[in-house]
């Protein structure tokens, strides 16, 4: 039987990942992979089309958070997930100052 290609990832000792979690990383984890490397990874071709026209292309993950309230919608991303609310909380104040509510 072939070895399984296994990555070990040590959990910085301040991150305090309770045990039933662990498997909603693993499976994160998977996904991240899947999208790169799987048979959906068709965003190859079109980042070579787009660095032919001459565009420089960058890619990275991102968080995206929504908030609603009734008839109101926000959305904002951020490169981590708290500030991808904070982006967020700021749209909703400007909702509020701006009289929106």
């Amino acid at each position: 039987m072939a070895p399984e290609n296994v990555i070990e990832l040590s959990i910085p000792g301040k991150i305090a990942v309770p045990t039933d979690e662990l498997e909603h990383l693993r499976s994160a984890f998977a996904s991240l992979l899947e999208l790169h490397y799987g048979s959906r990874a068709d965003w190859r071709e079109t980042a070579i089309k787009l660095e032919i026209e001459g565009w420089d292309v960058q890619c990275s993950l991102t968080w995206h958070v929504e908030a609603r309230r009734k008839h109101d919608f926000e959305e904002a991303c951020g490169a981590t997930r708290a500030e991808a609310y904070r982006n967020v909380f700021d749209l909703t104040r400007m909702d509020v100052t701006e009289g929106c509510t």
